[in-house]
């Protein structure tokens, strides 16, 4: 998957949330430990750009990704999910359902 992780943030925004950067991670296997050993990340982001490699670790979880080559975003701690790639949608989220 060649996807950047994006936060929904109103009727149209879309940004990064709130992340810390870590630069010169070799590996997305790196990237997934330093974020699997913080609690206070729910998603990670490992892209290759040109020479430089760049390990996001994502304090708000991505609602969506966006196309970008060399770019990958992956969910921590879902159940039978944890690892996996988050789904590319650029479609609204829908409403919350009513309260009883």
């Amino acid at each position: 998957h060649n996807d950047g992780c994006r936060t929904h943030t109103g009727l149209h925004g879309l940004s990064h949330g709130s992340y810390d950067e870590l630069w010169g991670v070799k590996t997305q296997e790196l990237c997934r430990t330093a974020c699997a050993q913080r609690p206070d990340c729910h998603a990670y982001e490992y892209a290759q750009i040109s020479a430089y490699t760049r390990c996001e670790l994502h304090k708000d979880m991505p609602t969506m990704t966006l196309p970008m080559p060399g770019y990958y975003c992956y969910k921590k701690n879902v159940p039978k999910l944890a690892g996996q790639p988050l789904q590319h949608s650029m479609r609204e989220p829908p409403p919350p359902p009513p309260l009883p």
